[in-house]
């Protein structure tokens, strides 16, 4: 944090005695089980701790501008890849389906908004169930995210 104010001031400011930190859980330096004091270092590292072979997803993803739908899509992730994708309503109910405005989803596909940020802004709209979104958005993540949003994404 680059206020302009010198470190004796920030301590008073922000005294880190009243913060708990929190365990590491990710690769990033910090040996296994000590404190980490950067709370994001999880969002930024590799999708390390999300199994090698998540049970198969089907996510659908709606683009709409207000309440009138443009488009509809779906894919079926399993074993951290799409293996299956199509147009309109998937034939089996989806696990998570994602909801976006038209420059949103525009924005998703050419990697400008990372999935689990606009979820975090409320830019993308989530419902289906909590406990698969958060083994899903893991995937989606790091320089090389194991499932790339724009398989994701109607045509």
């Amino acid at each position: 944090m680059d206020c302009g104010c010198p470190d004796s001031v920030l301590r008073e400011v922000f005294p880190w005695e009243e913060f708990t930190l929190v365990r590491s859980l990710v690769d990033n330096g910090v040996a296994e089980g000590d404190f980490e004091d950067d709370l994001f270092a999880g969002l930024r590292a590799e999708p390390s701790i999300v199994p090698d072979a998540p049970a198969p997803v089907v996510v659908e993803f709606v683009v709409a501008a207000g309440k009138k739908e443009q488009a509809r899509g779906w894919a079926r992730v399993a074993d951290a890849s799409v293996v299956e994708r199509g147009e309109g309503a998937p034939g089996d109910p989806a696990d998570v389906t994602f909801t976006a405005t038209p420059a949103d989803a525009a924005a998703l596909h050419d990697g400008t908004l990372d999935l689990t940020v606009g979820f975090m802004r409320g830019q993308v709209k989530m419902s289906g169930d909590f406990g698969t979104l958060l083994r899903f958005l893991p995937l989606t993540r790091g320089a090389k995210p194991r499932v790339n949003v724009a398989d994701l994404l109607p045509a």
